[in-house]
């Protein structure tokens, strides 16, 4: 590899190592605010996919027999009714996170709309205020 193309890959990994550890001091400093719903939603994506089970590894000659017991009869007799519902559930997961995230932008959106109807509402009420005492009318209270 040439060295602006080594200089260059160094650079770039260098930037995704700095994105990564912004990441996880976010995602730190969020699971810190109890319940706040960025900090859940994060949590949601990292746990929506389900993967297939694995055994553990053996210690005893009893744990190693129970091991292939139950790895022989995942292979022959269940993995392909587990895998079935994995996908399912994995489908499901995506499709419900995806909707969970964008519900929660939609009311992040409201809720910055609300705040700035409540804004306009005060200027237009102080405006319609000022109106009144210049015209000498009494102004409702």
């Amino acid at each position: 590899m040439a060295d602006p193309e080594r200089d260059a890959l160094a650079e770039t990994l260098a930037r995704i190592r700095e994105l990564v550890r912004q990441r996880q001091g976010d995602s730190a400093t969020l699971s810190r605010i109890a319940g706040h719903p960025r900090a859940r939603l994060e949590d949601l994506q990292r746990r929506r996919v389900i993967l297939e089970p694995t055994p553990a590894a053996p210690r005893t000659a009893a744990e190693r027999v129970v091991a292939w017991t139950r790895r022989t009869v995942y292979r022959y007799f269940s993995r392909w009714h587990v895998r079935a519902i994995l996908a399912q559930q994995n489908a499901f997961n995506e499709t419900a996170s995806e909707l969970i995230a964008a519900l929660a932008e939609r009311a992040q959106r409201a809720e910055v709309d609300i705040q700035r109807l409540r804004e306009e509402l005060r200027s237009a009420l102080a405006g319609a205020r000022s109106g009144t005492e210049r015209d000498g009318s009494p102004g409702r209270e």
